[in-house]
């Protein structure tokens, strides 16, 4: 349906011999490792570039082609769709920062937890901005926006294969209000990574 320049296939290499210091981490390290949990905001960055792509290309379509860009109910849909974007962007950048503190002082255990949390709310922000922009997108351009020929088919199409790039919305939802609930007090300073 989508991301189809993109492939996670497996690998399995039967007979390889490798030696102690060419291998990185140990066997199935990679899914245990604090690194996996900062990925989330790859996939959060992917989706805010396809509803920046969507909101520009729609918003220049309508403006010339459509004559919608004085609709007033057009302008505040393209209103919500430019506040889910800025919002979600403030949040991406959030949670890099946070990385790069966590990085930069020594990877310490209190600097770990605001990072991956962080990482969680943009990859649910930027999800769903990049679903509202398509869609909004969509709905606002009409039916020549579906053809092959027109970049929003494509964006459209990867969007909405984003969103079930593990964790899923209502995984990362769950593991923010267990954090918030479990502790509400010290949540965002009491975590280990077990």
């Amino acid at each position: 349906m989508g991301m189809r320049a993109t492939a996670t296939n497996g690998l399995l290499l039967d007979r390889c011999r490798v030696s102690d210091e060419d291998i990185l981490g140990e066997p199935g390290g990679y899914f245990r490792s604090v690194i996996n949990h900062a990925y989330f905001i790859a996939f959060a960055a992917n989706y805010l570039g396809g509803a920046q792509a969507a909101y520009d290309w729609s918003a220049a379509y309508v403006a010339e082609k459509v004559a919608g860009a004085e609709d007033p109910l057009m302008q505040y849909h393209f209103g919500q769709v430019d506040t889910a974007i800025e919002a979600a962007r403030m949040v991406l950048y959030d949670a890099a920062v946070l990385w790069r503190r966590w990085l930069e002082h020594g990877r310490r255990e209190q600097d770990l937890k605001p990072a991956y949390l962080a990482s969680h709310r943009a990859k649910i922000l930027c999800a769903r901005a990049a679903l509202l922009a398509t869609d909004t997108a969509l709905e606002s351009c009409g039916g020549r926006a579906t053809l092959k020929s027109c970049p929003l088919e494509r964006i459209h199409r990867d969007v909405r294969t984003y969103t079930v790039a593990p964790p899923v919305i209502d995984r990362s939802l769950e593991l923010l209000g267990r954090n918030k609930l479990t502790n509400p007090q010290r949540a965002e300073t009491e975590w280990t990574l077990h």
